[in-house]
């Protein structure tokens, strides 16, 4: 059912009551309604008393339709009566009707102002009054560590990487076309949202609340979010630049490396790729099978495979999504080396 109704479609004469019913029913409790907007016209209802005409809505169909039944039997027995009694009674019947009308006809045009309120309500942004919150950002803090080498040890306790490092992820993404919306209002600098997203990815714990990231950097709650949404997205977009494949001069130069630390020429050399496990652990027990989380550390945690160059630790391939009580055989199964075999050979 449409919610775009019109006053003009509440006419008396031209709308049955009923439809009226339907249509304020299917208008307010409709499965699109947000909560908040069905909320808050259920307030409207409850301030006007509407509750209690529409309990007794069905009572008085009912009333009415033994009122017309008993009109019509004690007319069918009154066939015999004078004609002065009988056009006495179709007096009194004419005025019950008349009355019911006007009834239903209140009735319908309080319905009408009723679905203008919920208009009103779905096209008001906010339902409460917003009242500005106080905030004093720390990045300029993180700003002076990163100009001075003696507080470059504080610079890394803020956002886990060093001023290099950063400005290096910094001059990969800040091209990406999800930090430019191309609007009259732009978006706060890239480097302001990496080091939102670095420092909250630093957190553990409660110490990754969404607020307390928000309160260092003096941004809102929602705003933290989006800016890490953003800076993951574009760096995964770099995957394909840094999680690939060698090439066959990379394989032989690992294959090389591994000769040399042996001593001799041997089969290991083929072995161009270490593959091991590591735990990324969570805060809490998860809800939905929580057991298989449990890992050989007594924590909670998810199994993920890394596979690195030796010679220099690059990252080749991994895998995640298996549990921390899953053995680091099982969990290998899922990796490009298990997968493709092919993409193993020289």
């Amino acid at each position: 059912m449409s919610r775009s109704i019109e006053m003009t479609c509440f006419q008396p004469d031209t709308l049955d009551c009923r439809v009226v019913v339907a249509i304020v029913s299917a208008t307010m409790t409709g499965p699109n309604l947000h909560t908040q907007y069905r909320r808050a016209y259920l307030r409207h209802m409850h301030n006007r008393s509407l509750y209690d005409w529409l309990d007794t809505m069905d009572s008085d169909s009912d009333s009415d339709s033994d009122s017309s039944s008993s009109s019509s039997s004690e007319s069918d027995a009154m066939d015999t009566s004078s004609d002065s009694s009988s056009s006495s009674s179709d007096e009194s019947r004419e005025a019950e009707e008349q009355e019911m009308d006007d009834d239903w006809e209140h009735r319908i045009l309080q319905m009408a102002a009723d679905i203008e309120a919920l208009k009103k309500i779905q096209d008001t942004r906010y339902l409460r009054g917003r009242g500005r919150v106080v905030k004093a950002g720390q990045f300029n803090l993180l700003i002076d560590f990163a100009l001075s080498p003696e507080d470059h040890n504080r610079f890394v306790d803020m956002v886990r990487v060093s001023p290099y490092v950063f400005a290096s992820i910094l001059e990969l993404i800040e091209d990406n076309p999800i930090f430019h919306n191309n609007s009259p209002n732009p978006q706060e600098p890239v480097e302001l949202q990496l080091a939102v997203a670095l420092y909250r990815l630093g957190r553990y714990g409660n110490g990754a609340s969404v607020k307390d990231v928000a309160r260092v950097f003096g941004i809102g709650d929602g705003t933290a979010e989006l800016y890490t949404e953003r800076c993951m997205t574009a760096i995964e977009s770099l995957q394909h630049l840094f999680v690939r494949q060698l090439t066959a001069e990379e394989k032989e130069v690992e294959k090389e490396w591994m000769d040399k630390q042996l001593g001799f020429r041997g089969l290991w050399r083929e072995g161009y790729i270490m593959y091991d496990g590591t735990i990324v652990v969570i805060f809490n027990k998860p809800a939905r099978d929580g057991t298989t989380y449990y890992t050989r550390k007594s924590n909670y945690g998810l199994n993920t495979q890394i596979g690195n160059a030796p010679s220099n630790l690059r990252i080749l391939d991994f895998c995640h999504g298996p549990t921390g009580s899953a053995h680091d055989a099982s969990a290998f199964k899922y990796t490009c080396a298990a997968l493709y075999p092919s993409c193993r050979r020289a």
